[in-house]
């Protein structure tokens, strides 16, 4: 019987899957055969293009050797973005979801190769972040338990949102989850009048803050709890404790909740 590392499903890519992946059609003139999949694809990639938006979610099935995997390297290369491939046996944590997920730029695509193998956890776990592209992530234990909305693809810092409104930067503001190129617009119309940068002070709606003032702010607010914080919401999306506080214990006290979580799962995660 062969072994099940060196099968195409395994997490780790062979030097056959390397040559495999080098000669596989870049375009879907160039690919043989499923012509009604790949007329309904070429109008699913389109108007993505059109609307200067990401692909919709899309689910292909079949036998072994149909041309899942090469769909999606086509469909990626004719809308010039990023391809990540992994499988489903890869993923066997909602941390290794989450980990892949923050991992993502902007309109790029994740194809999860036999994703029927994941487990349920993962399974409800990617539904959430599909629908509302927000993952649920609990912070704390026992009663001081309490769920936080993390946001699983690109996201901009107050700081860079500010810049992209100040720059009247229409492109960099449609790359952000359910912002599309007429939201930004309104966005830069609606909010550039409020917003006044100056010096080292940021003036926003009336209300100045000097950067100092807000780094101590941020000294006084985090601490060793923000870091607890991020120890237990590592422990809950499946990491071993060890490992997790071995992570935590590196970084900075006046680390950012999110930001600290993002450092978390890519130092943890076995499925990137």
């Amino acid at each position: 019987m062969e072994n099940s590392n060196n099968r195409i499903t395994a997490p780790t890519l062979a030097e056959d899957d390397i040559e495999q992946q080098a000669l596989r059609p870049l375009s879907f003139t160039d690919f043989t055969g499923q012509p009604e999949a790949c007329d309904n694809l070429k109008i699913f990639v389109k108007a993505a293009r059109s609307r200067s938006d990401s692909l919709d979610h899309v689910l292909l099935y079949g036998p072994p050797g149909l041309g899942k995997t090469t769909l999606a390297q086509i469909m990626a290369h004719e809308l010039g973005v990023e391809l990540k491939v992994t499988s489903a046996p890869a993923i066997d944590k909602k941390g290794d979801l989450a980990a892949l997920l923050t991992s993502l730029k902007p309109f790029s695509i994740l194809f999860i190769d036999e994703i029927h193998r994941l487990s349920r956890v993962v399974e409800e776990y990617l539904y959430s972040a599909m629908e509302d592209f927000y993952l649920d992530i609990v912070t704390g234990e026992g009663l001081s338990a309490r769920s936080m909305k993390f946001q699983s693809f690109f996201r901009a810092s107050s700081e860079q949102l500010e810049k992209m409104i100040e720059k009247e930067d229409v492109k960099a503001l449609s790359q952000l989850p359910k912002v599309g190129k007429k939201t930004a617009e309104q966005m830069i119309l609606t909010l550039k009048g409020k917003l006044v940068l100056k010096g080292d002070e940021k003036v926003t709606a009336g209300k100045a803050t000097s950067k100092k003032d807000s780094q101590e702010i941020q000294k006084v607010s985090y601490a060793n709890e923000t870091l607890h914080d991020i120890s237990s919401a590592l422990v809950n999306l499946g990491f071993k404790q060890p490992e997790v506080l071995e992570v935590v214990r590196k970084m900075p006290e006046n680390v950012d909740l999110q930001e600290g979580i993002r450092q978390g799962l890519f130092a943890l995660s076995r499925a990137l």
